[in-house]
């Protein structure tokens, strides 16, 4: 039996000529996701589908606002479907009929349209009354095209669809913050792949199963696996201890400028450890050969978890597993790096060599 999937979309109403290239796009994302007919009909999307499940589908991909399923009749059968209609529930005494007429073509204004299918329903249902206030049962009548017919709404995850605002690298830790980072930019249009830093034999296998699972949930389709275990050997060794972390930092947006992405997403939370401090941050951006988005910059961390707990991350995150850096943490981090000090200490180190080293052993994994 097929079903009718209404879905509405909200800021690409407001692109202007870029509409359409928005819209495109979206259909394109529902189709890699369900499998059925996908189609365009008067500022909005319409789903035909066998599965009734894929409503919960497209309600989670971004770009979509809500989503209704509905029946779909045509135009100028409105009154005789109402008249037939059998949905009401039968312990319901108050009623409402909310009509969008967005088919300017067709001949009665919403006010119309909604006081004429009220008069049917109340001829056929007698134990009904109108309550336009707080009505215990809504009949939605969306007149397009076609005219859609439903009561439910389900609530999407809104944004923009992705692909649209370009690719962005990921800084996947497998903490709490950086996957919801990364699920943030995507609904903000990012194609978002990801890169994880391990420092083996300091961290386990199962640390990157875990966040393999992270990746997969916030629908990352490309791991970067880099090792940074000789790197962070090196800068224990040679460099000023204090500045461990903070030359590491440095080195993963130097690996990452490697490939070709228009920008880094990283989970970074203003002055949420001693390496996110404003200088901190600085040291990083200033050689970065694109820009790094934060998306997460002001967010405390109780709105964080709230984040990661709805959008299914915050359970697998806090599976313990050391991440690449715990080893190396030194007693005292640096709080206030500056750019000076942090290429006096690179210049301790063959840092080309290392560098060429680290990039040509990492792995991609397909998730």
């Amino acid at each position: 039996m097929q079903t009718i999937i209404l879905v509405r979309f909200g800021e690409i109403h407001l692109k202007g000529n870029n509409r359409h290239f928005f819209e495109n796009a979206l259909v394109n994302n529902i189709k890699k996701v369900i499998n059925g007919k996908v189609e365009k009909s008067q500022g909005r999307i319409v789903v035909r589908t066998t599965d009734p499940n894929d409503a919960e589908k497209v309600a989670k991909i971004f770009g979509v606002v809500s989503v209704s399923i509905a029946d779909e009749i045509e135009n100028n059968q409105i009154e005789q479907y109402i008249k037939n209609y059998k949905g009401f529930p039968t312990d319901s005494k108050t009623f409402k009929v909310e009509v969008n007429r967005a088919n300017k073509a067709y001949p009665l204004t919403s006010m119309d349209l909604a006081k004429k299918l009220g008069g049917i329903i109340l001829e056929q249902n007698k134990n009904l009354k109108v309550d336009v206030v707080n009505p215990e049962y809504v009949l939605n009548i969306d007149v397009r095209e076609k005219t859609y017919v439903f009561t439910k709404t389900l609530k999407g995850v809104g944004g923009v669809p992705v692909g649209t605002s370009g690719n962005a690298l990921l800084f996947l830790s497998g903490g709490i913050d950086s996957p919801v980072a990364g699920w943030l930019a995507q609904k903000r249009g990012l194609k978002v792949n990801a890169m994880h830093f391990e420092t083996p034999p300091y961290t386990s296998g199962a640390s990157l199963e875990k966040v393999k699972a992270l990746a997969k949930i916030i629908g990352v389709q490309k791991l970067y696996v880099v090792n940074l275990t000789d790197a962070m050997k090196e800068f224990k060794t040679k460099c000023n201890l204090a500045y461990t972390i903070t030359l590491m930092r440095r080195l993963m947006v130097r690996v990452a400028n490697h490939y070709n992405y228009q920008c880094i997403v990283t989970g970074e939370n203003l002055g949420q450890v001693a390496s996110q401090t404003i200088e901190g941050i600085t040291t990083n951006n200033s050689l970065s050969t694109t820009p790094i988005l934060r998306p997460l910059i002001c967010y405390n961390k109780e709105e964080i978890i709230k984040l990661a707990k709805t959008i299914g991350t915050y359970q697998t995150s806090i599976i313990s597993h050391q991440d690449c850096c715990a080893a190396f943490v030194p007693d005292k981090p640096v709080i206030k790096p500056t750019i000076k000090v942090c290429e006096q200490e690179e210049n301790k180190i063959d840092y080309a060599t290392l560098l060429d080293k680290i990039i040509s052993s990492i792995e991609i994994c397909e998730i």
